[in-house]
């Protein structure tokens, strides 16, 4: 990620974490720090009732210029 950071210029900051619910818990708490994040499947049906659905949004793929799902 360090090449690619500088090379865009856009800083990236990577964190792991024992496993989703640990993330989960630390985007709750601090949403302003996380951009993105990929839990597995699993963890948006485990999780969305318990946040309400407002720590996640839909990707608008037709928003991201490079997307292909080919």
């Amino acid at each position: 990620m360090a090449e690619w950071s500088e090379e865009s210029d856009i800083e990236v900051t990577h964190q792991e974490v024992a496993d989703d619910t640990e993330m989960l818990e630390l985007i709750d708490a601090n949403p302003e720090e996380f951009d993105f994040t990929n839990p597995v499947p699993a963890a948006f049906a485990q999780h969305s009732l318990l946040y309400d659905e407002e720590l996640f949004t839909e990707i608008d793929f037709g928003e991201i210029p490079n997307y292909s799902s080919q």
